[in-house]
């Protein structure tokens, strides 16, 4: 499997472009909130990482919540990496089931075979306390 690169910062441009026309962020029925270091932004990555992870969050995490909720994005310099987490407040799931979502599977699949089994996403879910996904991303 060939991996494309990107840069944060052009994943972020990306998933600008996804929010602009999606729906539920639209009606203000989903809040996105960023809080990016400068220093990642030039952090190379597999491309579509990031908004396979707040689409997932918005549609799997936040469309079955009354009321709707929020994704926050943080991107933070860990020294020789960058670790990036998708959070959402929604409906979680049983983590059990995480596998069954094919977009955490694409992306899983794509961190890890462009850095290595180390890389894989960490999931962190349970029912009715939202989703939170951490990966890591080598600097350099």
């Amino acid at each position: 499997m060939t991996t494309e690169f990107t840069t944060l910062v052009q994943e972020l441009r990306d998933l600008d472009l996804y929010l602009a026309v999606e729906a539920d962020v639209q009606s203000g029925k989903v809040g996105v909130r960023m809080r990016i270091a400068p220093g990642v932004l030039a952090v190379a990555m597999p491309r579509l990482v990031v908004r396979p992870l707040v689409e997932n969050a918005i549609r799997y995490g936040l469309a079955g919540k009354p009321g709707g909720g929020a994704v926050t994005i943080i991107a933070e310099d860990a020294g020789v990496e960058a670790v990036l987490t998708v959070e959402d407040d929604g409906v979680g799931m049983d983590p059990a089931r995480v596998a069954e979502r094919s977009g955490l599977g694409d992306v899983d699949e794509r961190m890890r075979s462009a850095f290595g089994l180390e890389y894989a996403l960490l999931v962190e879910t349970a029912p009715d306390a939202g989703t939170k996904v951490t990966l890591r991303l080598p600097k350099g």
